[in-house]
């Protein structure tokens, strides 16, 4: 739900932003045709920029959530607060389920009744007397209506009308047809129905409408008519009423405004440069929404030479950290890959207690300078991390072939007693590579999938939630150790039963609250996407 609350709010931003310079710079001016496209463009940017936003780079660590997660055998608590923060908490998300039921009402009241106009529109069609008139098709009715438009199609009462009257009537809606202004009455409509909380979506649906209608006049006007008697008539269909939200009515914000944009005098060519004005409003919501791609800035490191680098990034003179070391220097080879013989790509391979490593190629090759008797530890996430000594009476040619065994990576909930709960922010996406691909700062580094909606804290309290809603059906009461894999899409696969409570009504409860809490951002080990296994206790107490 939060990540629709904040795509709705930049959207509704944007659409209000847009709304306000045509409102307030552009609805004067008789550019009407440059002012449909602005509003109908302004309204798909402003739907359009949250979901695809532009990106940028930005150099910053990479984060993985370690203070809440331990490898295998060790675990760390979640730290909570108080009772009644807990309480607060479950009161905030009880009224966040009833604002977003109330909304979805809304948007289904409105959804509804854009179908419930399309089948009134589909009968009228279907009933009413189909004839040609001026070029048009016309469906005349049996019973007084107001004219509109939609489609290819016009609705009348023709014996309703003179015929200099009919003529006027098929001359506006001509326009309304041969400019397709219902493919704009559309997107609006359904707009309105996601949108429908923003008082301002209303306002702009308006000012499309009102902008069809003038471009309408004008082209009856500029094809001759009198404008009198087209004056005349408009005024006579004051009392109408409209048929649908959808259609172009021919009396649709008859008032005085629009009888002076009628007569108002074409406005100069050079106000059309207040259209500028777009590209700021543009630029704005780009900046706004933008996200950041993280890169570590590695300008200094030649991809064509095999660098030693620090675990903090910085470059090491190979000779002067050689002459530190004790023993002799050797050069070890090796392999490393999983239990099935998949290389894994990205894993890292450093000498222990010390800064000098490198990164396993795509092949699962290797290949590093070290001192002899010097301990390896080699790591991947979402594997047991592997350690050996480098031994020249073991290993005559110091080749070494390392297969790394998948491991579990454990979450411990804690009991819920009084507690503070904080959202954590997301990490950042995964490194981009280019041309520095054996930059070990940027090759090792790894990213634990991460709950969405704020991190294991929430994923904690989601849990919780759950939790008390199946004690509310049950009294068993246990607890239950829960395996499941993230895979590489971030979706849950395999949650299983590590440990049972003796309960097969809160085992498989357990199983569907992992189940449902089905969103998780992918695991990374440099730009490789990996399936990570966890585990999770869960307390039916």
């Amino acid at each position: 739900m939060e990540t629709y609350l904040i795509y709705f709010l930049k959207a509704s931003i944007g659409i209000i932003l847009f709304y306000l310079l045509y409102q307030f710079v552009l609805r004067k001016e008789t550019f009407y045709t440059s002012n449909r496209i602005y509003l109908i463009i302004g309204l798909i940017l402003a739907v359009l920029l949250p979901i695809f936003p532009v990106t940028y780079i930005s150099p910053a660590a990479m984060l993985n959530n370690s203070e809440f997660f331990t490898f295998d055998s060790q675990t760390l608590p979640i730290v909570l607060s108080s009772n009644s923060d807990i309480n607060n908490e479950e009161g905030f998300w009880q009224l966040a389920t009833i604002i977003s039921s109330l909304y979805i009402i809304g948007a289904s009241f409105f959804f509804l009744r854009l179908l419930l106009q399309t089948a009134f529109l589909l009968l009228k069609f279907s009933v009413g007397e189909k004839l040609q008139i001026e070029g048009v098709t016309v469906i005349n009715q049996k019973h007084k209506i107001m004219p509109f438009s939609f489609f290819k199609v016009v609705f009348i009462h023709i014996k309703e009308y003179s015929k200099e009257e009919l003529s006027n009537i098929i001359a506006h809606e001509k326009v309304h047809i041969q400019e397709r202004h219902w493919v704009d009455l559309l997107i609006v409509e359904l707009l309105t129905v996601v949108f429908w909380i923003n008082p301002i979506v209303w306002l702009y649906e308006k000012s499309i409408k009102q902008n069809h209608e003038y471009l309408a006049d004008q082209g009856v006007l500029l094809a001759g008519y009198n404008p009198g008697h087209y004056q005349a008539l408009l005024i006579n269909q004051l009392m109408g009423v409209k048929v649908m939200g959808f259609t172009n009515n021919l009396n649709f914000s008859l008032n005085k405004k629009r009888m002076e944009m009628m007569k108002k005098e074409k406005s100069p060519g050079f106000k059309k440069v207040k259209l500028l004005l777009l590209l700021p409003v543009i630029a704005g919501l780009m900046f706004a929404f933008a996200k950041p791609v993280v890169i570590v800035n590695s300008e200094d490191i030649d991809p064509n030479e095999d660098q030693l680098v620090s675990a903090k990034g910085e470059k090491i003179d190979h000779d002067n950290y050689f002459s530190q070391q004790e023993g002799s220097i050797v050069s070890i080879k090796g392999t490393v890959k999983s239990e099935d013989n998949v290389p894994l790509k990205y894993a890292i391979v450093m000498q222990e207690n010390s800064s000098n490593g490198c990164v396993v190629d795509e092949s699962g090759e290797f290949q590093m300078d070290v001192p002899e008797g010097a301990n390896l530890e080699i790591s991947y996430l979402g594997y047991k991390t592997v350690t050996s000594t480098v031994s020249h009476q073991k290993n005559t040619d110091h080749s070494y072939s390392f297969v790394m065994e998948k491991g579990v990576v454990n979450i411990k909930l804690p009991e819920f007693k009084s507690v503070e709960i904080k959202m954590q922010l997301p990490p950042p996406p995964p490194p981009m590579f280019g041309r520095y691909d054996k930059d070990l700062r940027t090759m090792s580094a790894k990213r634990l999938p991460f709950y969405k909606y704020g991190g294991i804290p929430i994923f904690a309290r989601d849990i919780r939630y759950e939790v008390r809603r199946i004690l509310n059906q049950t009294d068993n009461r246990g607890k239950v150790l829960v395996g499941f894999t993230i895979d590489l899409k971030g979706k849950v696969q395999n949650p299983h039963i590590i440990k049972s409570a003796g309960s097969n009504f809160l085992d498989d409860s357990a199983v569907e609250i992992i189940t449902k809490l089905d969103d998780w951002s992918i695991g990374y080990q440099g730009c490789n996407k990996v399936s990570v296994d966890f585990s999770v206790p869960i307390s039916f107490n």
